[in-house]
Parts: structure tokens; C-alpha cells; sequence
């Protein structure tokens, strides 16, 4: 399972760590899609990058601000499991959390344990 947000002094997770972490459970789960927003940003990037390679990892971009893509992201969730990939500042501009109280997480990656960087929010 991803590691859970932690509420404790513990620093997330680096950058690096986010893609170990989304391989490992696309290989435990036998499968995942990842979801990024479809107005890319540097996370994104990454992961389609440096995960590209990896079977076990469907990517899929979608339109966080319409109600349509989030219908789209609990579909595609009922699939599969689903991973959410946003930086924070994605994560309060569409208030997720409120939109979508399905999700679970988040788990902080980068920066501070005070201001991370990057969110991975599940839904299954």
C-alpha cells in the first residue's frame, strides 16, 4: 500500500522516491493508471518520462476543473486502481479533496514536511 500522509515531523518522500514508490505498486497491484492533469507541470513530466517504459503503468490525462473529468477519473478508477499525481498548488486550485472525497492520501513528496511539493492521492 502507498504510504499515507503523515500528520508526525517525518519529511516526505523526494522526487525520486514518488517514481520507486508508483513502479512498485504497479508491480504489486498488477497494474495502474496514473492520472495527471492535462495542463502538464513538472511532476508530470517526470513521471511520463521516467516511467514511460513501465508496462504495468497506463498513463491518462484529464481535465481536474470540469465535471467531466472527473467523471473520467472515477471511471477509470472503477477499472483500476488510480493514482492521482498534482503538485500542491493543483491540488488546492481544484480543491480536490472537496470535489472528490473518494480520494485517499495524500502522500507528500518533496520539499518540507511543513510544504511538499507533489501529492499522490489513490482512488480504487
Amino acid at each position: 500500500m502507498p504510504r499515507s500522509a503523515s500528520t508526525s515531523n517525518e519529511p516526505p518522500a523526494r522526487a525520486p522516491e514518488l517514481l520507486a514508490d508508483l513502479r512498485t505498486e504497479a508491480a504489486a497491484r498488477g497494474g495502474i493508471v496514473l492520472v495527471n492533469a492535462d495542463q502538464l507541470r513538472l511532476v508530470h513530466l517526470a513521471t511520463l518520462i521516467y516511467l514511460d517504459d513501465e508496462p504495468t503503468i497506463a498513463f491518462h490525462a484529464v481535465s481536474l476543473d470540469r465535471p467531466a473529468g472527473l467523471a473520467r477519473l472515477r471511471a477509470l478508477a472503477a477499472l483500476n486502481p488510480t493514482a492521482l499525481v498534482v503538485d500542491v498548488q493543483l491540488a488546492e486550485a481544484y480543491n480536490l479533496q472537496g470535489r472528490l472525497p473518494e480520494l485517499s492520501g495524500p502522500t507528500p513528496y518533496g520539499g518540507s514536511s511543513a510544504e511538499p511539493r507533489f501529492l499522490v492521492f489513490w482512488l480504487e
